[in-house]
């Protein structure tokens, strides 16, 4: 095992926009490097510019995999049923609004 691969092995990653383009690339490469919890929250569960849903998303980010939403686990992955300390809570944030760069600047925090 690499250095790289060792320090994603006791990381639980929640990758923002994982099902998008850049995000299941990363999802992909997270995977190959042995981390050892990796959650997607979709927009229909999580609305990132909602503090409660950020909150409810951290809460359940914390938890044990088998105690929390099936949603949030990328499908065919099978987290380690370790417990995580939080401090080994990464966020990996690339959730955007669709429709490119431009409608990005055209509609900040949307």
């Amino acid at each position: 095992m690499t250095v790289e691969n060792n320090y994603w092995s006791n990381k639980r990653v929640v990758v923002t926009g994982g099902a998008g383009f850049l995000g299941s690339f990363i999802t992909k490469k997270l995977i190959q490097r042995s981390a050892a919890d990796i959650l997607i929250p979709r927009i229909e569960y999580y609305n990132l510019v909602d503090r409660d849903a950020i909150r409810r998303l951290l809460d359940e980010s914390m938890l044990p995999p088998e105690k929390r939403p099936a949603h949030l686990t990328p499908e065919g992955f099978h987290p380690s049923s370790f417990s995580l300390h939080p401090s080994n809570l990464v966020i990996i944030h690339l959730a955007a609004r669709v429709g490119g760069i431009g409608a990005n600047l055209e509609h900040p925090a949307e």
